[in-house]
């Protein structure tokens, strides 16, 4: 299980309305270095995706495909996570 902290918290918040900010942006934002930010943005997104696979295996078998893309259509907007 993830540990979240303020920081942590700040950060997926900050990625939420700036998605498409860079880790340095990011960083200086939330005062932390380049480095520092880019390590917690790698590990929220570790943490994200594993979630998210559980979340699709525990689902495939209980409900369709279409029922799961109308899932993540209508939650899209709470995932704005982009590379």
């Amino acid at each position: 299980m993830i540990h979240l902290d303020h920081i942590d918290h700040q950060l997926l918040l900050a990625l939420s309305s700036h998605g498409n900010s860079n880790a340095g942006a990011l960083g200086r934002q939330l005062g932390l270095s380049q480095p520092v930010a880019w390590r917690r943005i790698k590990r929220l997104e570790k943490h994200i995706n594993k979630i998210m696979k559980i979340m699709l295996d525990t689902y495939k078998d209980v409900r369709s495909n279409v029922s799961i893309q109308e899932y993540f259509q209508d939650h899209t907007d709470e995932l704005k996570f982009r590379k």
